[in-house]
């Protein structure tokens, strides 16, 4: 440890610059011969030559309070600025996580042992805006999330990161204004494409929902692996219904007791059974042109996974 000087000295508390072997300076505040007060601490990093900084509250050599800290890389250029509260070294309370120079990407809200906690929002590089609550930084229990570029919008309940619990997810029909980026686009605001609101279990819907499409027509039944499975009825625009049990997105045909099993004399799915939501309905051998089946035609884009779905960024907060 080497002091290069005490500027003042009141006790018991003082001022000066303590730098050790390996590069690292405390220039700040001595209370009772501990470095305790306001300072600014800097680490040179020998691999790369870039030096982390930090602005603020100290006791006893570890950042505790309120402090600004800054990580550069080998060229000097901003890495991620943390502006907040501090606990024994590590971000608690309430702070601002912002990274790069630009600070386009960034977290603001609660931390707890270093970790995204409480309520928060934050914002991807990509535009996508989730504000709710998290746990040892994931998504996790109540929040709303917004896929910018692909005008998805999910407001419900989350586990570890997905959607798990009730949610409603809606799939917005145009694009979302650039003076909007960076907030949220409320679903009255736009037209609704489709819409699904129900049971969730780790990022799939499952259990008990309800799909509305934008032709005006709706499923509402059972959901197993983000297929339509177990009993649910689907009502066609013009009214018509079609119901019974689904296997894996499949309409099942119906089996008099007695006779061979075969296609129900209702218009049913394709031959194959072919899955709502990945084509329009086709015509059964038995059904005659009047019946109203093609029109019972489901539009596209009724799925979950979304592309830009955030998961790279937590990697880089540590």
């Amino acid at each position: 440890l080497r002091v290069t000087g005490v500027q003042t000295c009141a006790l018991p508390i003082c001022v000066g610059v303590f730098t050790w072997r390996d590069g690292t300076e405390y220039n700040g505040q001595v209370c009772y011969n501990k470095l305790t007060g306001h300072a600014t601490l800097s680490w040179p990093h020998a691999s790369d030559s870039h030096i982390d900084t930090y602005d603020g509250e100290v006791e006893e050599g570890v950042r505790h309070g309120r402090g600004t800290f800054i990580k550069r890389n080998a060229r000097g250029e901003i890495l991620l600025t943390y502006q907040g509260d501090w606990v024994q070294g590590l971000r608690c309370g309430q702070g601002r996580l912002s990274f790069g120079e630009a600070h386009i990407e960034w977290y603001e809200g609660g931390w707890e042992h270093g970790c995204k906690s409480g309520h928060g929002k934050m914002q991807w590089q990509s535009g996508n805006l989730y504000v709710g609550e998290w746990l040892h930084d994931r998504r996790h229990g109540t929040g709303r999330m917004q896929w910018l570029g692909d005008n998805h919008v999910y407001d419900g309940q989350w586990r570890e990161g997905k959607q798990h619990g009730y949610g409603v997810h809606v799939w917005l029909a145009q694009e979302v204004d650039e003076a909007l980026s960076g907030d949220f686009v409320l679903a009255g605001r736009l037209p609704t494409l489709n819409k699904y609101e129900g049971e969730w279990q780790h990022g799939v819907r499952c259990g008990n929902g309800i799909s509305l499409y934008a032709d005006g027509s709706r499923y509402q039944g059972n959901f197993q692996n983000d297929k339509k499975h177990g009993p649910g009825m689907y009502i066609a625009s013009t009214g018509h219904r079609m119901e019974g049990t689904f296997i894996e997105g499949h309409l099942m045909p119906t089996c008099t007791p007695g006779l061979p099993l075969g296609p129900s004399p209702s218009p049913v799915l394709g031959p194959g059974g072919e899955d709502m939501e990945e084509g329009s309905l086709q015509k059964s051998p038995r059904t005659k042109a009047s019946n109203l089946v093609a029109e019972a035609q489901v539009p596209q884009g009724d799925k979950y996974m979304l592309p830009g779905h955030p998961t790279s960024v937590d990697a880089r907060d540590r």
